[in-house]
């Protein structure tokens, strides 16, 4: 009997794969820390994680060289005037005859009426010393109280060099007797203008208004629900200054007030005041 030799099976053998060749450790493309102070790493993967690294690096870079820049603080003064086209057209709505009232006029406070060609105000010596009447300063009052809804009126200046004036609103119960600051605080809202200088200072302001010339022809605006009175050069349709305060507390009058005899006139409607020499 013939036999066949088979051979056996080769033999196998396994190799256990060593540790280092089962586990490698990530690369990573950068590492760093967040402003939290929490790590970040961005491992090795491909050309996007690549780019985005380098994204990250440039805004990383900008940001360092970021420097804060404050504003510089802007002074109160007012350098230039605001000029509203129309806006004097507006306000001519509102226009009233206001009329200065003699019997509050300052005993050298003369005021002449041109349409009647005579004069409104007594001889000084026949002039009556009422407490409606201004002793401490040549001032007067209009005639008209107000105490609801909005009025405009105009006032005109032939100055001279050594002007000084005021003009505005005021309470109709403030001091008449007493030389009292022409401010809000003393129921007084003006402008005025200081002997020898070209501005116009605001009372309540911590400095003037610098304008190139005094006005010689002034609107006011008085808006008394909203607390507002405005006042504006008439001559360039600008804007000067407005008070604003949450309400009046009382009815106002228009004020007028020249400060010397120098002055030169005010001229109110048909009405014209200036100080006896």
């Amino acid at each position: 009997m013939v036999t066949s030799h088979v051979p056996p099976p080769p033999s196998r053998t396994f190799i256990a794969p060593r540790e280092q060749d089962s586990f490698q450790r990530p690369q990573f493309q950068g590492e760093g820390r967040g402003p939290g102070g929490q790590r970040w790493r961005i491992p090795v993967c491909g050309h996007g994680r690549v780019a985005l690294w380098k994204d990250m690096k440039e805004l990383l870079s900008r940001k360092n060289s970021l420097s804060i820049q404050y504003p510089e603080a802007t002074p109160t003064v007012l350098r230039t005037v605001c000029r509203v086209p129309g806006q004097i057209e507006v306000l001519k709505s509102f226009q009233e005859d206001v009329v200065p009232d003699p019997t509050t006029a300052y005993p050298y406070l003369l005021l002449y009426e041109s349409r009647l060609r005579r004069y409104l105000t007594a001889p000084l010596e026949g002039v009556p010393h009422s407490k409606d009447r201004f002793l401490a300063y040549p001032c007067a009052v209009g005639r008209e109280t107000f105490s609801t809804g909005r009025h405009y009126w105009e006032v005109g200046m032939n100055l001279t060099g050594d002007a000084l004036w005021a003009l505005g609103v005021c309470r109709d119960n403030v001091s008449r007797r007493d030389r009292v600051p022409k401010s809000p605080e003393n129921g007084f809202w003006v402008v005025q203008l200081c002997k020898g200088k070209k501005y116009l200072p605001v009372t309540s302001a911590p400095a003037p208004v610098t304008l190139a010339e005094p006005p010689s022809h002034v609107g006011v605006f008085l808006d008394f629900e909203a607390g507002d009175v405005s006042f504006y050069n008439l001559k360039d349709g600008s804007h000067l200054h407005t008070y604003t305060q949450p309400e009046f507390s009382g009815p106002l009058q228009p004020f007028f007030c020249l400060g010397a005899p120098k002055s030169g006139q005010m001229v109110i409607s048909t009405v014209t005041l200036w100080v006896k020499g």
